[in-house]
């Protein structure tokens, strides 16, 4: 199998080219610049870049210290992050400033800056007898604080993982591609997932 014939959750943001040369704040867990980088996006930011530029942002880590402003950005959610409280912090920061964090809460923010969102699971199971919070369970709290706060719903630009409909017309996109470049004449006529 080649790696142009493996889909993951986030696959999808590659049709996302509008946001490739903008900077993006990106939050999960892993390798997450380079698979930003892989899937197109020029300028990916983490959570923990963010919380070195604005120390003063971080209220949960007392020992910063002030550094220089990031400029406008949107945000990208891959997965759950290690840090949750920091992340729903600066994430909150970045939407209620329209991508300037640092800067006062705006009341006309709304609707606020793109938010992409992966992985949408609740729960997942692992090796515990129970399982285990997911991504989807970290989006539960950024939107219900986002709306404490604001009395708005947070909207989504796109999410994708299984199953949104995004995640599957990606995959048909990628196997039409594929058949289109081995030559199949005849067409795929059923798709089978599994995830």
């Amino acid at each position: 199998i080649s790696q142009d014939q493996v889909m993951m959750s986030h696959s999808p943001l590659r049709m996302f080219k509008r946001y490739h040369k903008k900077c993006v704040l990106v939050s999960g867990q892993g390798p997450l610049l380079d698979i930003a980088q892989d899937l197109g996006f020029c300028r990916p930011l983490t959570i923990d870049t963010l919380r070195e530029k604005r120390p003063l942002l971080d209220a949960v880590d007392h020992d910063r210290r002030p550094n220089v402003l990031v400029s406008e950005i949107s945000v990208v959610l891959f997965g759950e992050p290690v840090r949750w409280e920091t992340s729903l912090q600066l994430i909150i920061d970045v939407l209620l400033t329209s991508g300037y964090p640092g800067n006062p809460y705006g009341q006309e923010n709304y609707p606020h800056i793109p938010v992409l969102a992966c992985n949408m699971d609740l729960m997942w199971v692992a090796e515990a007898q129970s399982p285990r919070f997911g991504h989807g369970t970290f989006m539960v709290c950024l939107e219900n604080i986002y709306k404490k706060i604001t009395g708005k719903e947070l909207k989504y630009e796109a999410l994708m993982g299984k199953p949104s409909r995004l995640t599957y017309q990606y995959a048909e996109h990628l196997i039409r591609a594929q058949a289109l470049q081995r030559s199949w004449e005849q067409p795929i006529q059923t798709l089978y997932a599994v995830g």
